[in-house]
């Protein structure tokens, strides 16, 4: 499980923002994707507001072809988004082969389109293994 609080600042025109969960070197956007957020609208103009986030990763089958399922969700301050956000929206799936003998990491980002003056900041990670 990975737990993630942090605090967001919207633009005038913010755009959209979804979580993705890779596995891999922890560089943007790369490695496989384990789990992609449905992109939901951002409320404009906000400064400095909470969200929390839990992730949840099961191996599935291990070694060199192991595969990953990932679930969660995600809460911001109401003033940025309303309601929570299950992540994915919908069907979730196993990964695709990942090599698990690697020295690889799960790494949680945030995408955002249109403008790009958004902030959002990680204050507190925790990460737990829970077998």
């Amino acid at each position: 499980m990975i737990r993630l609080f942090g605090q967001i600042t919207t633009a005038l025109t913010p755009g959209n923002g979804s979580f993705n969960v890779y596995y891999g070197s922890g560089a943007d956007a790369t490695g496989i994707l384990l789990m992609t957020g449905t992109p939901v609208a951002l409320t404009a103009s906000q400064t400095n507001l909470s969200w929390y986030a839990e992730i949840y990763v099961s191996c599935r089958t291990t070694g060199s072809a192991g595969t990953l399922f990932c679930d969660g969700w995600a809460k911001f301050n109401e003033a940025v988004l309303a309601g929570g956000v299950f992540l994915p929206a919908s069907a979730p799936a196993a990964s695709g082969a990942c090599d698990l003998t690697a020295a690889n990491i799960i790494s949680v980002q945030y995408l955002r389109s249109g403008s790009t003056v958004e902030t959002m900041q990680v204050v507190d990670m925790e990460v737990t293994a829970l077998n």
